[in-house]
């Protein structure tokens, strides 16, 4: 059976929709032998994937938030402080440090600013982290033979990760070694390097003034 273009499956009853191609929870309709989302208002590209917030609209350091109720963006007033990072899915404040360490200097440095080397959650926030353009360290180390992230906030394993992790890691299980996000292309893994390398870091808190 010859399938119409578009079409799939042997009997061609898989139509363009079914996979639900519409980002957004938005609506997809079949025409033809094609497919078209129907965009709520706000929403734009092929796949509606283009929210209000796409490309950062709020000036002045606000960030954009999402009304689920009318789908319309809000610019909110950062509640970090100053040269501090607002990242609203997590609800953390992060400082990206210009400077180099090795990683027991960079967690001495993140203690003192009364945050947390940065622990990672979803691979939502590593995404979110893709704008750094190089390898940074992050807060997790060897601890009794399992990398734990290394927070007062967050004391736990970071295998429940394990798709966030570079492929074949953590290889080994070695005091001498730390985590870092690892560039990949233009995406970050998690990884194991030893922990005297210097590199950039994060700091991470959800200790935010007012909250």
């Amino acid at each position: 059976m010859r399938l119409s273009k578009g079409f799939s499956a042997t009997d061609c009853h898989l139509t363009p929709c079914d996979n639900f191609p519409c980002k957004n929870q938005e609506r997809c309709e079949n025409i033809g032998s094609g497919r078209n989302c129907n965009c709520k208002e706000g929403y734009t590209g092929k796949d509606c994937e283009k929210t209000p917030c796409s490309g950062s609209p709020c000036n002045n350091g606000g960030f954009c938030s999402i009304q689920n109720l009318l789908k319309q963006k809000t610019c909110n007033i950062t509640p970090c402080l100053k040269d501090w990072i607002f990242y609203i899915a997590t609800f953390s404040c992060y400082w990206i440090d210009i400077r180099k360490a090795n990683w027991s200097s960079a967690n001495e440095i993140c203690q003192s600013k009364r945050p947390s080397f940065v622990y990672i959650q979803t691979l939502d926030e590593i995404k979110w982290l893709e704008h750094i353009n190089e390898d940074v360290w992050v807060g997790g180390r060897e601890i009794n033979n399992q990398y734990r992230w290394h927070s007062i906030e967050y004391n736990y394993t970071i295998h429940n990760l394990s798709y966030s992790w570079t492929p074949n890691e953590p290889g080994e299980f070695n005091r001498d070694y730390c985590v870092q996000l690892w560039k990949r292309n233009e995406s970050f893994l998690l990884d194991i390097t030893a922990c005297y390398y210097e590199k950039r870091f994060i700091c991470k808190t959800t200790n935010i003034p007012g909250f």
